[in-house]
């Protein structure tokens, strides 16, 4: 048996999944992830090897190391003339040493001319995944709208390693009908879908779940036999 806890969506697949922000699978993935090739600098023109994918869209943008994945949001006041930029951080407790890679190549690409380097011909790609992010556990990453995460697990026993940790934001984490919301300075991330569901030899069913959370980590218990 195969288990698997997503975050928004990502493929169905044999076992069981944890979808957070549930959309249909026609909706084609929006994000695109590019590599950080030497690109990247800090507010000190240093550079950060530790970002190895980012996700630059309007108002939201994603920078992705092994790790650890920031989520910042930007907003323009324009009664003040100010632009603020309000993120967290989100990582996973007690995770294995990985790394993720890239799949399924967009059409487009880069190029960069920068005072520190210039770099041709930069791919970008809808999906990163890290296997074994846990024992028996693997994450995928994509998004429409939204960064989505998706953990696949082999048992019971791997499905319960899964814990997402979110620093950087204010006060906790605080439960919504079927998600959780989560507050930053003038901000807030909301995951309003929070599904389990087990496949079969192609059979889906979907399961009981309790969403658990203390101030800032994020668990997942099933509450029905599989």
């Amino acid at each position: 048996m195969q288990l698997s806890v997503q975050s928004a969506n990502a493929q169905i697949c044999e076992g069981l999944t944890n979808k957070m922000n549930l959309r249909t699978a026609e909706d084609p993935f929006d994000f695109e992830f590019t590599p950080n090739l030497g690109q990247l600098v800090d507010v000190d023109k240093n550079l950060t090897p530790s970002i190895r994918f980012y996700s630059i869209g309007s108002g939201e943008s994603y920078f992705i190391g092994n790790d650890t994945i920031f989520c910042f949001n930007s907003r323009y006041d324009k009664e003040t003339d100010i632009d603020s930029v309000a993120g967290f951080s989100v990582s996973f407790r007690d995770k294995l040493s990985g790394r993720f890679e890239a799949y399924n190549r967009v059409a487009t690409m880069s190029h960069f001319y920068l005072p520190h380097a210039t770099l041709m011909d930069v791919e970008s790609y809808n999906t990163l995944q890290q296997n074994n992010i846990w024992n028996d556990v693997d994450l995928t990453i994509n998004g429409n709208g939204q960064l989505e995460y998706l953990f696949k697990a082999k048992d019971i026993a791997a499905f319960n390693q899964i814990r997402m940790k979110f620093d950087g934001i204010v006060g906790d984490i605080e439960d919504l009908i079927e998600g959780f919301k989560i507050n930053t300075v003038g901000e807030s991330a909301i995951y309003d879908k929070v599904i389990a569901y087990q496949i079969v030899k192609g059979d889906v069913k979907v399961l009981s779940i309790n969403r658990n959370h203390n101030s800032n980590e994020l668990w997942f218990d099933i509450t029905q036999p599989l």
